[in-house]
């Protein structure tokens, strides 16, 4: 259905400034090493949004320094996600949103399955509170959500763990073949949580996230097949 494999966890800085990025490998394990802190030129405030991507998952945005990328399967579902400062005030933003393609098969009315798939995502990181230095994050890896038809209910978590936990959990709950819930993210030292939307049939399962604590931000999603 889609052609990604990521190691456990795969975690880059990219430095937000010039015309374009450069992306390093910082680490590759269960648990992500920090990178030295790359100097941006930014508010206090970070924010995170939904949004609504263009088919190939491309996200048309106002931001400057921009990094984005997507994850589309062979029917057109999946995600898109983007993350950049606005120039008039210097805040940093990260958004995601999902793709659809055609109708997934529906759910059976009773009974749970699980899918395997992978995450990505990118955090908008500051060394403190409100400051002035910030680094973009991206980490990537593999996941398993489990859904519960018989209590219309769902949770997900990606492999490995950080600081004992892992990286990205999700939960929430089943309307038809729409999920909504809840989107918890931590990198070992910052924890976040945020809201999760996506969509759920028998061959798949797909969502995207965002959250922020007003000095960091995430967004993402996933894909995930049985």
């Amino acid at each position: 259905m889609f052609a990604r494999t990521f190691p456990l966890f795969a975690l880059s800085a990219t430095l937000l400034s010039g015309c374009g990025g450069i992306t390093a490998t910082v680490a590759q394990s269960p648990q992500p090493a920090n990178s030295a802190p790359t100097v941006v030129a930014a508010a206090a405030l970070s924010a995170s949004a939904f949004v609504v991507p263009a088919a190939d998952g491309s996200i048309g945005s106002d931001l400057i320094q921009t990094s984005a990328d997507a994850v589309i399967d062979t029917d057109g579902d999946g995600y898109g996600y983007l993350a950049g400062k606005d120039a008039s005030d210097s805040s940093l933003h990260t958004v995601a949103g999902l793709v659809g393609g055609d109708a997934l098969t529906a759910l059976p009315g009773s009974g749970t399955a699980s899918y395997d798939g992978y995450f990505e995502l990118y955090h908008l990181n500051r060394p403190t509170t409100g400051s002035s230095r910030a680094d973009l994050r991206s980490l990537t890896g593999a996941m398993t959500i489990t859904l519960d038809m018989t209590n219309d209910s769902f949770s997900g978590a990606s492999a490995g763990t950080v600081n004992g936990r892992p990286a990205l959990m999700l939960s929430g709950q089943i309307t038809g073949d729409t999920l909504t819930g809840i989107a918890s993210y931590t990198n070992g030292t910052v924890a976040m949580t945020g809201d999760m939307i996506g969509r759920a049939g028998t061959e798949k399962v797909i969502g995207a996230y965002h959250g922020n604590n007003g000095s960091d931000s995430f967004a993402g999603g996933f894909l995930a097949t049985p």
